[in-house]
């Protein structure tokens, strides 16, 4: 009869062991590959919600570290690792890096492989970019906690895929890893557009006239790992002002956003063929999402408004090694840009003023950020009347002067400046952008 209630009693604390670890959204994974130098990684559990950790030790009271409240688990002395994360909904990935034991393999903390995230479907993300933590169990061996965003919220699973280059440079697939996790079906759908869809404002039209996704695109590039990704996306934009061609007007941000609570915010390419403007991205928008909003930003590139327009007729030029300095302030739409003056190529500059090796720049300076505006050079002609080029730009963030947040761009711009010039005619824009925002299906 003892025999009975002690197994029975074993059995109830390992159901509530079980039911915690749980509980605390921690799942144990336990896959393993091996990497081209020999090395092993392993997934080893996933956590999920807003709390990640992983306990490091294997004694009794760590295990009871998981199933007991928070204060009382807090008097154990448990050695843990936490991983603070940015998204409340999202997932921690927890990795087992298993190395040779030298100063080399010890001393390189980035995961030796990249991850990306699949769908029942097959769609598979860009290389997942979330936060990371790194802890060191010994000379030998490390923990990397690596924080997914970007993930298909109403599934009940989904895969994770694991790339690395060998030593030719080539990418090779690791393997891949099946994750359960709690859903968010119960979120609503969003209806997508018929298109062409258009949005306009103030006499500017913006027509959605097609949108694809999953573009197959062969993945050589050394920045991005995985060669078989299909997660590219296209949208294609005609842009009218007045009912006439705006070739002035151009597309350079897109963010997408899904009912469940993906958010997305892609690195865009944009260019010109004939009156409209193709817009490619790298974005997975998971199968089992029936709608996502497109938000893309527009802003002009010339043809500015008078009243967006700043302009100094003359500016004298520095001699060598001088600087021209203006201080020129002005408050537009209530915000203060400032055109600091010329410098010339190795001048002793102001404090925050930036230095081009080489090259006579242009300085000036704007608040960061600019909510709905750009701070722009138009135009730079000399006292003959000819275009003055300009090429390379530098810019650092600065406090102001004021605390530790950074509130403001200085920025300088090199020019070519003629060598027979004396004066340049200078114009800079604070120009309205224009958001749109557009509701799209991934298969449209």
């Amino acid at each position: 009869m003892s025999r009975k209630l002690v197994l029975a009693a074993a059995c109830l604390v390992l159901s509530i062991i079980l039911v915690g670890v749980i509980a605390r959204g921690r799942s144990v994974v336990g896959r393993r590959w091996t990497l081209p130098d020999g090395n092993e990684i392993a997934l080893i559990a996933v956590t999920v919600g807003s709390r990640h950790e992983f306990v490091l030790g294997k004694r009794l009271r760590d295990h009871l570290y998981q199933v007991l409240p928070a204060r009382w688990a807090a008097k154990l002395g448990t050695k843990l690792a936490t991983q603070t994360v940015v998204d409340t909904n999202s997932v921690v990935l927890w990795f087992r890096y298993q190395h040779a034991p030298t100063p080399t393999a010890a001393t390189f903390p980035p995961l030796p492989c990249q991850v990306t995230v699949v769908d029942r479907e097959g769609i598979e993300s860009e290389p997942v970019a979330g936060a990371q933590s790194v802890f060191f169990l010994s000379a030998e061996a490390r923990l990397h906690a690596l924080e997914v965003r970007h993930l298909p919220r109403r599934s009940h699973n989904f895969r994770v895929r694991l790339y690395a280059r060998d030593f030719t440079g080539k990418v090779i697939r690791l393997g891949e890893a099946a994750i359960s996790r709690s859903v968010n079906g119960s979120a609503k759908s969003w209806v997508p557009e018929d298109l062409p869809a258009a949005q306009g404002t103030n006499g500017l039209v913006v027509t959605l006239a097609g949108f694809t996704s999953r573009i197959p695109t062969e993945r050589t590039s050394a920045t991005v790992l995985a060669p078989d990704a299909h997660s590219f996306c296209r949208a294609i934009f005609q842009i009218a002002e007045w009912g006439q061609p705006a070739p002035n007007w151009w597309v350079n941000i897109v963010s997408l956003n899904a009912a469940t609570g993906e958010q997305l915010t892609p690195a865009a390419q944009a260019f010109r063929s004939n009156e409209m403007v193709v817009l490619d991205f790298p974005a997975a928008l998971w199968a089992e999402e029936p709608a996502w909003k497109m938000r893309v930003r527009l802003s002009r590139s010339g043809r500015f408004p008078a009243e967006e327009l700043w302009h100094f007729p003359q500016v004298p030029l520095p001699g060598s090694r001088q600087v021209i300095e203006l201080n020129a302030r002005t408050n537009m739409f209530g915000e203060e840009v400032e055109f600091l003056g010329i410098t010339s190529p190795r001048a002793p500059l102001p404090s925050e003023w930036i230095a081009i090796p080489g090259k006579a720049c242009l300085q000036y300076r704007f608040p960061a950020p600019l909510p709905g505006l750009q701070f722009v050079l138009v135009s730079v002609r000399d006292d003959h009347d000819r275009a003055v080029p300009w090429g390379g730009m530098r810019q650092e963030f600065s406090t102001g002067g004021r605390g530790a947040t950074m509130r403001e761009i200085n920025r300088a711009q090199a020019l070519e400046i003629p060598a027979d010039a004396r004066s340049l005619a200078v114009t800079f824009a604070l120009s309205r952008e224009l958001d749109v925002e557009f509701v799209v299906h991934p298969d449209h």
